[in-house]
């Protein structure tokens, strides 16, 4: 009984959390994992460009799966550098020291790393219910963030959660296009990793 009543609790924490991080209802960022308590304070963080197709997100991009259009994959690979570069500066405003991982050394053993894969937003026709790839066909930007710490055998995850922002995105979108849509997604990215700090005490509520 009194695992089922702490069961409900998390999860009602966790639906409160999701309604706080949703805002005016224009960007959602809904916990998948709920992380261990405990863990030393990370001496920095390295973002990793989020992956733009199936096999840069380590998946078999076989029978059954949506296709991209090189002009998604451009515009995804584009999306990715600048929502890396906005996440950086969205982190560091909050008092997180932060990073590209293609710009400084390798993590160390209490260095956290933060990676993701786009989701695509039209998932019709897939056979899968989260298909993987960056799309310029839905009406938003979804990601899977996770974030890592430690390296190496002691590499493990320690959270996990989805986000959804709206797009405008279209073929043909420009630079300004871009950074609008990647600076958007940045926001709602930081919210979780400031959430998980502020969780293991690192940062004040």
């Amino acid at each position: 009984m009194a695992h089922l009543m702490r069961r409900l609790a998390s999860i009602a924490a966790a639906y409160m959390c999701t309604m706080a991080l949703a805002g005016c209802g224009t960007t959602t960022v809904t916990p998948t994992f709920h992380p261990p308590t405990g863990l030393p304070k990370p001496d920095r963080v390295l973002l990793f460009d989020f992956a733009v197709t199936p096999a840069e997100a380590g998946i078999d991009s076989g029978i059954g799966s949506l296709t991209q259009t090189q002009e998604d994959v451009r515009v995804g690979k584009a999306f990715a550098q600048a929502l890396s570069i906005n996440l950086v500066k969205e982190l560091r405003n909050r008092g997180i020291d932060a990073y590209r991982a293609n710009e400084t050394a390798p993590p160390g053993e209490t260095s956290a790393s933060i990676k993701g894969k786009f989701l695509r937003d039209d998932r019709g026709t897939s056979t899968t219910s989260t298909p993987v790839g960056f799309a310029l066909s839905g009406s938003q930007v979804r990601t899977l963030i996770q974030i890592l710490q430690g390296t190496g055998l002691k590499l493990q995850l320690v959270g996990e959660a989805e986000t959804a922002t709206p797009s405008n995105l279209s073929a043909g979108s420009g630079a300004n296009a871009v950074e609008a849509d990647a600076a958007r997604t940045a926001q709602a990215v930081a919210e979780r990793i400031v959430g998980y700090y502020k969780k293991q005490g690192w940062i004040n509520p």
